[in-house]
């Protein structure tokens, strides 16, 4: 089962930490929320052994409508970035296809 949305998250957090519903609920939202204000306020936020986001800098660029072929600017933003860590690099490499 893919988890996907963050009640999905927090109910195996439950499972796993024998902790109720409610508390699994809250600590997964704080940590979501303390991992996106460290990328909004520091540039970087580290997810345990998971990995790490950053907030990257994407520039001013022209790129092309696919349906009219016409050039569309698109303005300078910042996106997320995502850097798995060693131990989640070697971990899937592990698994077996």
């Amino acid at each position: 089962m893919a988890l996907t949305k963050k009640q999905q998250f927090a109910q195996k957090v439950a499972e796993k930490t024998q902790l109720d519903r409610k508390t699994a609920e809250v600590f997964v939202y704080a940590v979501f929320e303390t991992v996106l204000e460290e990328v909004i306020e520091n540039g970087s936020g580290q997810i345990g052994d998971l990995g790490e986001i950053e907030k990257a800098f994407k520039k001013a660029r022209t790129a092309r409508n696919p349906q009219t072929g016409e050039p569309v600017e698109v303005a300078a933003k910042y996106a997320p970035k995502f850097k798995p860590s060693k131990k989640l690099k070697d971990t899937l490499k592990a698994l077996e296809v």
